[in-house]
């Protein structure tokens, strides 16, 4: 059941996230096409229209990644008896043993 809830606000983020990249891209292509109308050169109208629309897009980026910010939900677990906790600290353990000692039989 959590994750059918948190599936929603997800996409609703990322498809909103993606609009304000489309948006963006439009409003630099306008600003391009108005900059270019008014007869500036063109290298330099990239060089004006390109950084507004990436930084229209990284606004509309944050701006929804803090709309849609999930709130994570702590649900604390019972543990069974019969489940090993592995909470504590890790010992190392290590097994030596010799081996037999050939003997020698005389007569």
């Amino acid at each position: 059941m959590s994750t059918q809830s948190a599936f929603w606000p997800e996409t609703r983020r990322a498809l909103a996230q993606w609009a304000g990249i489309a948006l963006a891209s439009i409003i630099s292509g306008l600003l391009l096409g108005v900059l270019l109308r008014q007869g500036m050169n063109e290298k330099l109208a990239l060089e004006i229209a390109l950084p507004v629309g990436f930084l229209v897009a990284l606004l509309c980026w944050i701006s929804v990644s803090y709309w849609f910010a999930t709130r994570s939900v702590r649900i604390p677990l019972q543990v069974s008896p019969t489940v090993p906790n592995f909470e504590g600290q890790l010992t190392a353990a290590y097994s030596f043993q010799m081996a037999n000692m050939p003997t020698i039989a005389c007569q």
